[in-house]
This record gives structure tokens, sequence and C-alpha cells, in this order.
């Protein structure tokens, strides 16, 4: 089920690419991390970056290799990047928590509700500035 509400920035989510998008865009759910905070004027829309668990061909300056920290413990058994020339505005109809599965007593379903750490948000800041040709200003970080 889609969120109805901004996530904080810097969390961990998923998100739908199924619909609308053709490769060489995301085409598949992923793992994204939200990049923007609540504000007015974007009511309804999040942006993020998506991460894969596929190493880059070529690493490039704007891929972020996430500390496995940043994930759920179902997560942390695999490498992942930021892929930070890939920075998407969506719809909060694409993006959802990340199922972890139900509690054995009330068969509730259970989320992910962290962040990424310090660690990865200070990698992707510079990568997204890679990503957008801003690397010049990865000096003021």
């Amino acid at each position: 089920m889609a969120i109805t509400f901004h996530p904080n920035r810097w969390s961990i989510l998923d998100c739908d690419f199924n619909t609308g998008f053709r490769e060489p865009e995301m085409v598949k759910k992923r793992l994204v991390v939200v990049v923007s905070e609540a504000g007015e004027g974007r009511q309804c829309l999040c942006t993020v970056i998506p991460i894969s668990a596929t190493e880059p061909e070529v690493l490039m300056p704007f891929h972020h290799e996430m500390n496995p920290m940043s994930f759920p413990d179902s997560y942390r058994n695999k490498r992942h990047w930021a892929k930070c020339d890939m920075i998407y505005t969506v719809g909060y109809h694409r993006l959802d928590r990340v199922k972890l599965g139900r509690d054995r007593n009330t068969g509730k379903r259970l989320y992910y509700s962290g962040s990424a750490i310090l660690q990865d948000i200070q990698g992707i800041r510079k990568a997204m500035l890679h990503g957008l040709k801003l690397d010049t200003l990865t000096q003021h970080l």
C-alpha cells in the first residue's frame, strides 16, 4: 500500500518504477533513499535516489556504496549502491515502506522505519553533486 505522507529525509523506502518508465530509466521495484524534505508546492511528491544491489560496471563518482547499517537486517548480506546520477521526483503512489514480514504473535505487518546513517548521507550528498555535474561544490560539504 502506498504512503500518504512525505517521509522523513534520508528514509529508506521501496519505490515502484514499473509503470511509466522505460529503460535506460529505472524499470522495477527497488529500494530508494529520500533526499527531499516536505514543503509547500510539492504536494504528494518526493525526490529519491534509487539503490541497486548490482555493482556498477564502472564505478563513478556519482555512485555511492552504502553502509549495510543503513538497511534492515535482511538486506545487510549484500552490497548496495546509491545511483546518484538517477535522481527522481516521484508521487507518493510509487512509494511504500520496506516490508519486514509479520509479527508472529499478532500477524500484523512489520515495516522498516530506519534511515541512512551519517556516512551514507555525506556520501550521497557528494555523489549527487557529481551526478548533477556540480562536483566543484563538493569542497563545501
